[in-house]
């Protein structure tokens, strides 16, 4: 198989390791001759280096890089193509998706896995760390990658990767200059939001754009965001605890699950779905929140007892007893 890749900026040149890593045979290209090629991995040996004043070419057996110029011929050749996520949503783009070339329409077995995206201006890669170990924990097998820019191998890396193993979750670092790109890439069924800040707002211009590009990033997912922050003072292991049993419950009847307090401090589960979730099933739902009342019972009465006493300010009377005691 070959693909090109077209744009060798830092999604790009991991794109061209990846590729070559998985033994496609690569044509990469863009158009500034003094693109920085340091983080490509270049084979050093049969290579000839080319140099045309303003354009330079670098020919191996399974790579060839052009600088300065593109070789449409080569281009249309290939197999499959990897655009560089900022070229997303232009003509040249458009084409591709018309001809169904973009890498992500060649191999497509990463839409088949359900698949969890975390963006937001920071926290991500913490979060996807974190989440990783959580669903690890519970006994699934989860691929971790995306943003190159937040550390991991690209994309178009996890793309590939996902085709040579059986995962139950793919679990994706979305940068939020890349959602529209990772929205066609990608076949999510949850999405993690950090937070919103003013960053890259050489690209959004404006945090009006930016959110409404987040509104058409989430449309048709289910979509979780951090804890409540009048409830950061509850321990770590605590929120652990909650956020794996949001998860699980997710990912085993789909629609979104909200734990509210009436009230009295009794803890409520709510749950809703969007029309375009397939995978919500209703009679499964209340079949698994009686479960996780039953099983959860004793975490979720320490949360009634925590809303009573902190938000409600209602000491429970035995707790009342045991104060008046030691006065005495």
């Amino acid at each position: 198989m070959k693909a090109a890749v077209i744009g060798l900026g830092v999604e790009g040149k991991k794109a061209v390791n990846s590729l070559l890593s998985h033994g496609w045979e690569v044509y990469a290209t863009d158009l500034n001759s003094n693109v920085d090629l340091s983080d490509l991995e270049l084979p050093m040996i049969s290579m000839n280096l080319v140099s045309g004043g303003e354009t330079v070419s670098i020919v191996s057996d399974n790579l060839t890089v052009d600088l300065g110029f593109s070789n449409s011929s080569a281009i249309e050749e290939c197999d499959a193509i990897a655009i560089s996520p900022s070229m997303y949503g232009g003509a040249f783009a458009d084409k591709l998706l018309e001809k169904g070339k973009l890498l992500s329409n060649v191999v497509t077995k990463h839409k088949d896995i359900f698949t969890i995206g975390i963006t937001g201006t920071n926290g991500k890669t913490t979060s996807v760390h974190m989440l990783k170990s959580i669903l690890e924990n519970a006994g699934k097998k989860v691929l971790v990658g995306g943003n190159g820019g937040g550390g991991f191998s690209g994309y178009y890396d996890l793309i590939l990767e996902a085709s040579n193993d059986d995962y139950d979750i793919l679990l994706v670092e979305v940068c939020d200059m890349t959602l529209d790109f990772c929205n066609y890439c990608f076949d999510f069924d949850m999405v993690g939001l950090t937070n919103i800040g003013n960053d890259h707002m050489d690209v959004h211009k404006t945090i009006a754009n930016y959110k409404n590009t987040l509104v058409r990033f989430f449309e048709g997912k289910t979509v979780f965001t951090a804890f409540n922050q009048d409830f950061n003072a509850l321990p770590d292991h605590v929120k652990k605890e909650l956020q794996i049993m949001c998860v699980l419950y997710t990912e085993d009847v789909g629609g979104i699950l909200t734990l509210e307090f009436d009230e009295n401090g009794r803890l409520q589960f709510k749950t809703e779905a969007l029309e375009a979730d397939a995978r919500y099933d209703e009679i499964g739902s209340g079949l698994k929140i009686k479960q996780l009342q039953q099983d959860k019972k004793e975490l979720l009465e320490s949360l009634e007892m925590y809303y009573k006493v902190f938000f409600l300010g209602d000491i429970p009377e035995e707790e009342l007893k045991k104060t008046s005691g030691s006065e005495d």
